[in-house]
């Protein structure tokens, strides 16, 4: 019995020294960089509506590597809205780096998307994105602190 005690009292200094240590300290994150590069495609079309695809482009200008956590983003093509889409892509970009980041669109044929679709076979189109991202440091070294910044691509 007193070699079970001592084993038990030996798991619970381990089990104690794991949590400890000093907190991380926050990194001091930047704002991603977002840009459309290529055109918008419809990646599914059903009988009443379809779903659109645009990709990112993602700059991190910043010193620390990060983990992009969520979009919430309003767009519009030729200046008819799709709607807003909440994404959750969990993208890791280096520091310096960049990351293709796909963000689809649910469009109803009903609320102009065939407007839409049809302007996507267009020679010139644009595409203009509003909203927010929440990004994280993705630096072991550093506490996650997730932060929101605004989007803003014209």
């Amino acid at each position: 019995m007193g070699t079970r005690i001592v084993m038990g009292l030996a798991a619970a200094v381990v089990v104690a020294g794991c949590g400890g240590g000093p907190p991380r300290p926050a990194a001091s994150l930047q704002p991603l960089r977002f840009l459309v590069k290529e055109k918008p495609k419809v990646v599914e079309k059903g009988q009443m509506g379809a779903t659109l695809r645009i990709m990112l482009e993602v700059m991190n200008p910043g010193p620390h590597p990060v983990c992009l956590r969520r979009l919430n983003i309003d767009a519009s093509i030729n200046g008819t809205s799709l709607g807003w889409t909440n994404a959750s892509p969990k993208t890791e970009t280096p520091s310096g780096g960049h990351a293709r980041v796909p963000v689809n669109f649910s469009v109803s044929y009903l609320s102009g998307g065939m407007s839409i679709i049809s302007a996507l076979g267009a020679d010139s189109v644009t595409c203009s994105l509003q909203g927010t991202t929440v990004i994280s440091c993705a630096d072991a070294a550093y506490a996650p602190s997730p932060t929101e910044f605004p989007i803003s691509v014209k």
